[in-house]
């Protein structure tokens, strides 16, 4: 009677070799992503308080004084005005936070399955008090679409507005990557409703999942209010931006 084939007993100690080898690669791997997300959460929550304290700031009444304090709280840049250029430059006071990131090449990089983001505002100082703020939201989706939301507080004179127009939201042209842009112009004559519309920007989209795919997100209460004549057209009358997704996502 033959006798059955030896079974070949699994070898331990190489499993437990390959074992070790794969934590010693996971564990710091995982503390990266870890502290990663720990500063991009903390950068978001940043930014979330500095949009609150510059919702409230207004065109002719915010004084220099209360813009320096902000400027002291989130390490704002100061750029003195410059009187003998043409035009004029006012004071400016500059803010900005991103999600981490590393430069290689030239261009900003993030951990693989992160996003690119950026939150930045200028605010123009003239005769000692606030006469223009402009905040600017960028979100980049991971296949490189880039979403843009801009909010400006005008003086007299408005930027994109037609005259005489208190709120005024509006899409704007990208150049370069991929993306799209929607923006919102305040007179200071603007109600409590409009401001509070402006500025609901949608800062979970700096960290939630799944990410956000359009300005309707970032933006969505102003999105609401970007009437058919205020969207970009091709010349055959087609919409430049595809929003069909917007309809079936929520906030």
């Amino acid at each position: 009677m033959e006798s059955e084939p030896k079974r070949s007993k699994p070898n331990r100690k190489g499993i437990k070799i390959a074992f070790l080898c794969a934590s010693a690669l996971l564990v710091p791997v995982g503390l990266l992503y870890l502290s990663w997300y720990a500063v991009e959460c903390r950068r978001a929550e940043i930014s979330k308080n500095l949009v609150g304290e510059l919702r409230r700031f207004e065109i002719g009444k915010t004084t220099e004084s209360q813009i320096k304090q902000l400027s002291d709280r989130h390490g704002g840049r100061f750029s003195a005005a410059r009187e003998s250029t043409s035009p004029h430059q006012p004071a400016t006071y500059d803010f900005s936070v991103a999600s981490p990131y590393v430069m290689i090449a030239g261009s900003a990089r993030t951990l693989p399955g992160t996003r690119l983001w950026g939150l930045f505002a200028s605010l123009q100082v003239e005769h000692g008090h606030l006469s223009n703020l402009r905040l600017s939201l960028f979100v980049f989706r991971s296949d490189g679409f880039g979403l843009r939301s801009t909010v400006v507080l005008s003086g007299p004179e408005p930027l994109a507005a037609p005259q005489g127009v208190q709120y005024y939201v509006y899409e704007s042209h990208i150049t370069g990557p991929r993306g799209e842009a929607l923006g919102v112009e305040l007179s200071p004559a603007a109600s409590s409703q409009q401001r509070k519309k402006a500025f609901d920007l949608n800062l979970s989209c700096l960290t939630r999942f799944p990410e956000c795919r359009h300005v309707c997100e970032t933006l969505p209460s102003a999105w609401k209010d970007l009437t058919p004549d205020r969207r970009l057209m091709y010349e055959d009358g087609k919409p430049v931006n595809d929003y069909t997704e917007c309809s079936n996502r929520t906030r």
